[in-house]
């Protein structure tokens, strides 16, 4: 379709933000693995602010003659991450266009800015759009791995004192982001944050995995969000507090998790790592994540 065939417009509130849901569950539908965004990343990002509705409140979304939603693009500062279904890939032009723009409304000083977009190593088809637009390969970025769920793994055994539950809800918070905190270094989690994070829609107290001490703290975390429509489960994110590193701890939640995720009748999970965090990517490796599909930033220079 040519770009005069589609409309768009701001994001307004909630009924698109469950508009936008659906779609991602559509993407993963339509396109498979590998995808930068589902359902619980959705979540997952809209929280890292101190206002999830301000966050969100930038994505731009296109529509087919039909009233169908094509794509969105999300922008946050100097970057911009885009998503379009299969069949309206060349849309992805359109809407890297409209954030630059965007963001040079926003540089009233008229200095140059540099401006990202992120693409999968394997998406060839974004990479010539980039090049078009005079965007370069600048850096490596997160790698994103999937392994099927068959037979419910072996649980992991834990060093003594510790144990595998389920995070306690409210009373668990502040412990849960002090080890997110550790683990994530320099990090600007905050209670509050992890709080919208569990009042998000994909959220599930069920599939909020921690390991604690024996002093009941939490040494290690994983938070996981289900696609019940696409039948797989993300582990976003997955850490340990520094203090606790080198004993299993992650192996083990993130093998729980796996358990769980196949008595919801999940068929597959799906987890990222910066590819340069050897020891994250070597444990899940470990624990059968395949299928790598890295992604890398590309940027160039805007300018008034």
């Amino acid at each position: 379709m040519d770009a005069s065939s589609y409309t768009a417009r701001a994001y307004r509130d909630e009924a698109d933000y469950a508009l936008l849901r659906r779609f991602l569950v559509r993407l993963f539908a339509d396109g498979g693995f590998p995808v930068q965004c589902t359902i619980g990343d959705l979540d997952w990002w809209r929280c890292q602010s101190d206002d999830p509705d301000q966050e969100i409140a930038t994505a731009h979304l296109w529509f087919t003659s039909s009233g169908d939603l094509a794509g969105f693009a999300w922008p946050v500062d100097d970057e911009v991450d885009i998503f379009a279904l299969p069949t309206h890939k060349a849309l992805e032009d359109t809407m890297i266009a409209w954030a630059e723009e965007r963001r040079l409304r926003q540089q009233t000083d008229g200095a140059t800015v540099t401006f990202q977009v992120q693409t999968f190593d394997s998406d060839a088809a974004r990479q010539a759009i980039l090049k078009r637009r005079g965007y370069a390969y600048d850096r490596p970025h997160i790698v994103y791995r999937q392994r099927p769920i068959g037979e419910p793994p072996t649980p992991t055994p834990l060093p003594a004192g510790y144990t595998t539950r389920l995070l306690e809800g409210d009373r668990d918070v502040a412990g849960r982001v002090a080890a997110h905190r550790s683990a994530f270094a320099p990090s600007e989690m905050t209670e509050a944050r992890y709080r919208y994070a569990m009042a998000s829609p994909t959220y599930r107290p069920d599939l909020d995995l921690v390991v604690a001490d024996a002093n009941d703290d939490i040494a290690a975390f994983t938070t996981i969000w289900l696609d019940a429509d696409n039948r797989f489960g993300v582990f976003e994110p997955v850490g340990c507090h520094a203090d606790h590193r080198r004993r299993g701890l992650a192996r083990a939640v993130i093998t729980e998790g796996l358990r769980r995720l196949h008595g919801l009748g999940a068929r597959r999970a799906i987890i990222g790592s910066d590819l340069d965090n050897e020891a994250s990517n070597r444990l899940y490796e470990s624990l059968g994540f395949g299928d790598a599909a890295p992604t890398s930033c590309w940027t160039r220079s805007l300018s008034a």
